[in-house]
């Protein structure tokens, strides 16, 4: 990609795969089917964990960095989430930004696209950050995956997660919320507040964190910014 943290991507080719998956939802493709759509808050951080040059970053290379795929939205995205975030480093801005453009965006394309197709759509965010690796990986692509399938006490699961006590309630709630989903289309747990459907006007997102909640439009700021341009395409 161009913002260097992911160089391979499903792409169609007339025999397994048609189409752009979003597309192909916003055309209607999967019209009324319920969905659970989310991402989690700090995607990149998992791809960017290595990444010396990243962290390098001054805000010109950060921008320089950024309009390889963004264009000339570059600077306007990365003031915009800079105002968001008073006093993160450039490489912060620049994995926000790059977790938001690879992955939230797109989720909220998507749950927007159901929602005005009729489907049940719930929307989530899971923010919850490790404390492994000193905790630079935040709340990192596939950490939530040991959470939904309730199994954190696995061998070999504290690398990415840390051993801490509060893993198991958060995946109880979890693993329940996507049981219920599988079984009855609403995603409920005794542990979780009621969870709203998504749609476009309160935007109800259930966050995913040591304390669960329902947040209307979280990220806003980031999120108009993405509307305000031509940069999510």
């Amino acid at each position: 990609g161009g913002t260097d943290f992911q160089a391979f991507s499903p792409a169609p080719d007339g025999t397994s795969l048609f189409d752009v998956p979003t597309e192909a939802i916003a055309a209607g493709a999967a019209a009324e089917i319920p969905v659970i759509v989310g991402t989690n808050r700090d995607e990149i951080k998992l791809f960017a964990v290595w990444d010396q040059a990243l962290h390098a970053l001054d805000r010109e290379g950060a921008v320089a960095r950024l309009h390889r795929s963004l264009g000339d939205d570059a600077t306007r995205l990365f003031d915009a989430y800079t105002a968001s975030r008073p006093g993160a480093p450039p490489s912060e801005i620049t994995m926000a930004i790059a977790s938001d453009e690879g992955f939230r965006m797109p989720a909220i394309d998507t749950a927007e696209a159901q929602h005005g197709h009729g489907a049940p759509t719930y929307m989530y965010l899971f923010s919850w950050e490790s404390p492994a690796l000193g905790g630079v990986l935040g709340a990192s692509h596939a950490l939530e995956i040991p959470f939904v399938f309730d199994n954190v006490h696995q061998p070999g699961v504290a690398i990415l997660t840390g051993d801490g006590d509060d893993r198991a309630p958060l995946a109880s709630a979890m693993n329940a919320a996507w049981t219920s989903f599988a079984r009855d289309g609403v995603p409920e747990a005794a542990a979780l507040p009621a969870w709203p459907q998504y749609d476009t006007t309160e935007r109800s997102t259930m966050v995913f964190d040591r304390t669960c909640r329902v947040e209307h439009d979280p990220l806003s700021a980031d999120r108009r910014a993405w509307r305000a341009g031509a940069a999510t395409g």
